[in-house]
């Protein structure tokens, strides 16, 4: 018999990248400590894809969705513990949750992002009226609250959360080859994300491209399949789970542009992890989560404005002891701060501590 018996509710299957970092990668290893999860994400891959290709949303499909989320939860006294990414039912009220509360069902929930901006900071007075407060309500009555970072956490214990721990998102290093790069190929500045996160590119368009233009450089992209913007020097790689990490060994320099937002500050940085994991230095925005995860100056450079960026990047493309001084130190940064291996153990306790409150 398990130890335990956990009902994932994730938001997106594994095209999700919040989802798949923050949740599904763990369930094997939790597997394997005897933890009986059973995965039940919200939107199903058919949607990530679709939306990602510009698709518009289908009311059946999330209708489909959210009937069959509730189905699971009028079954869910089977389990010992609800593990959930965020909330239950995006854009409706903290309903459900309120009942899982009462009926005594302990639930955890996994913060990776500022959600609770997406109510409270809606341009409509209506929705800030009716969910303005509504993610305050699910994190106060989860007995644990993980969050991806302090913003988060902070909001979290403003809320009036019992327990809050602060993970990091994970990943496994060792899926990131380390190849060495063939000295006659053009260096490479790499990004990788989604259409949706590719307008954080704007910030560094003019710089990108003078980089380009003066440097035997090039811009490649992964998870886009046409460039947001005109640039030369430009290749385009389609995202998949299975080849991301071949896709970064063909990179030199990792981008992580970023607003300087409220809800830019509830992001986890999961770029500059992954960059740091591939052996490569990085040059991100000094926002939020970012200027905790690269240590400036040893494992890449954070920049304020455009102008730093420049300095900095065409820095790091003309010296390649000092790449490779950032690269080892990455790899090591990663391995030691931001491996799943390391979180498996803390995480297997905090789910048996909340299912027995």
């Amino acid at each position: 018999m398990p130890l335990l018996k956990v009902l994932a509710l994730s938001k997106y299957d594994r095209q999700g990248a919040s989802s798949r970092h923050r949740i599904l990668n763990y369930i094997p290893y939790l597997q394997q400590r005897g933890v009986a999860v059973t995965s039940l994400p919200l939107l199903s891959d058919a949607y990530v894809q679709r939306r990602l290709r510009g698709g518009r949303t289908d009311l059946f499909d999330i209708a489909g969705s959210f009937a069959r989320r509730l189905v699971a939860l009028c079954r869910s006294r089977r389990f010992d513990l609800l593990w959930i990414e965020g909330e239950l039912f995006p854009r409706l009220p903290a309903t459900a949750e309120r009942l899982l509360s009462l009926g005594g069902l302990p639930y955890v929930v996994d913060l990776d992002d500022a959600i609770f901006h997406t109510y409270d900071q809606h341009p409509r007075f209506l929705v800030r009226y009716l969910l303005g407060r509504k993610v305050d309500v699910v994190l106060r009555r989860a007995a644990l609250v993980i969050a991806g970072n302090s913003y988060l956490a902070d909001r979290a214990r403003s809320a009036g959360a019992a327990h809050v721990v602060v993970i990091p998102t994970r990943v496994d290093e060792r899926a990131y080859p380390l190849v060495d790069r063939d000295a006659t190929q053009p260096l490479t500045f790499g990004w990788i994300g989604s259409t949706a996160t590719s307008r954080y590119l704007a910030t560094i368009t003019a710089e990108l491209e003078e980089l380009c233009r003066t440097l035997p450089a090039q811009l490649r992209l992964i998870g886009l399949d046409q460039p947001p913007f005109n640039l030369s020097n430009v290749v385009t790689r389609p995202w998949s789970e299975a080849t991301e990490a071949q896709e970064l060994a063909y990179c030199d320099i990792g981008l992580a542009p970023l607003f300087d937002g409220p809800w830019e500050r509830g992001k986890c940085g999961l770029k500059a992890i992954q960059y740091m994991a591939a052996g490569m230095p990085v040059v991100a925005a000094n926002v939020g989560e970012l200027s905790n995860i690269v240590s400036h100056g040893e494992t890449g450079f954070l920049y304020r404005d455009a102008t730093e960026f420049l300095t900095f990047a065409r820095r790091l493309a003309t010296d390649s002891d000092l790449r490779k001084r950032f690269s080892a130190a990455g790899r090591q940064r990663a391995a030691e701060h931001f491996s799943i291996h390391r979180a498996i153990e803390p995480l297997h306790k905090l789910l048996l501590q909340a299912a027995a409150k």
